[in-house]
């Protein structure tokens, strides 16, 4: 995967995503593999959800900012790997507080456990970080659990204005 000047096509994650679909369509288990990416994975969601990449400022091309670009794609990927990577996430939930025992509800609730969505609701509305409400919402968006709808009509009053103003206006509100 380089071109003829031998720059990279593809970067890790779609080297691992072509790896794993070649070991499914080969017949092997992948579990072991899938769930030391499980691991390497979860311990760039708690670096990022401790230490914030610029959590108030859009990422170029997109209205969110890198901290939770980061920590959507880690979510993401945990959640496409499936029921054979939920007991090691399962594991890391049991010792995390904070934000990241936040994100970890959000990374369980993808993967199937719908005891979790309710805490991923009450996350959106009830966080003090706007960097955990709003993957919150998208993973509420994700799951589109018909039991989170009250939480999101509540978090469109969300007081919550990026610093540099680029919340989406609607109407006479502006919605981040």
């Amino acid at each position: 995967f380089r071109n003829e000047h031998g720059a990279a096509l593809a970067n890790a994650d779609s080297l691992w995503e072509v790896r794993l679909a070649a070991g499914r369509l080969l017949g092997r288990d992948m579990t072991p593999e899938m769930r030391a990416r499980a691991k390497t994975l979860l311990a760039e969601l708690a670096a990022e959800v401790r230490h914030p990449t610029r959590p108030d400022q859009p990422k170029w091309i997109s209205y969110a900012s890198e901290a939770e670009v980061k920590i959507g794609r880690c979510l993401f990927a945990l959640a496409a790997l499936g029921q054979p990577v939920r007991a090691v996430v399962e594991q890391e939930a049991k010792d995390a507080t904070g934000d990241h025992a936040k994100a970890l509800d959000m990374a369980l609730a993808l993967l199937g456990d719908r005891g979790r969505v309710a805490r991923v609701a009450s996350h959106l509305t009830d966080s003090p970080s706007a960097m955990i409400r709003f993957c919150a919402v998208r993973t509420l968006r994700r799951l589109k659990d018909r039991s989170a709808i009250p939480a999101l009509r509540k978090a469109l009053r969300d007081p919550y204005r990026r610093r540099d103003g680029s919340c989406v206006r609607i109407g006479a509100g502006m919605i981040y």
